[in-house]
């Protein structure tokens, strides 16, 4: 069974360079933004989300922190364009990882890989 990713970002494009990268690593992917986010979770069940920390009338910790209190198994990444700015977040283990914006594709399969991996819930 392929693992599922959810993905929150304002970003209309960067929704869907991520999607088709994750896709084509034989991930099921969605996307979201901060106002739909809620019913995607609960109707997708994610096994992994990665959201964007700049959203505009919220911030991805807090939807990383809000959707992993509904289900502590989701594992969350948190990206930004500047990770001196999110390292906190990781650190006080409010998010599982960090990437940096825009991403570098052999660092997000990387990330998701391992962090998966972690979980016992690797790639099928």
């Amino acid at each position: 069974m392929k693992k599922k990713i959810m993905v929150i970002s304002e970003s209309r494009a960067e929704n869907l360079e991520v999607k088709i990268l994750l896709s084509s690593e034989g991930y099921e992917v969605q996307s979201a933004n901060e106002y739909d986010y809620k019913h995607l979770f609960k109707t997708f069940k994610p096994d992994l989300i990665l959201v964007n920390q700049r959203l505009l009338h919220s911030h991805g910790e807090l939807i990383a922190m809000e959707l992993k209190g509904k289900n502590e198994k989701v594992k969350t990444i948190l990206s930004s364009g500047d990770l001196s700015t999110i390292e906190k977040y990781k650190f006080a283990g409010q998010v599982d990882e960090i990437l940096k914006t825009p991403i570098d594709r052999e660092n997000l399969f990387e990330t998701v890989k391992n962090l998966l991996k972690r979980s016992g819930e690797g790639r099928e």
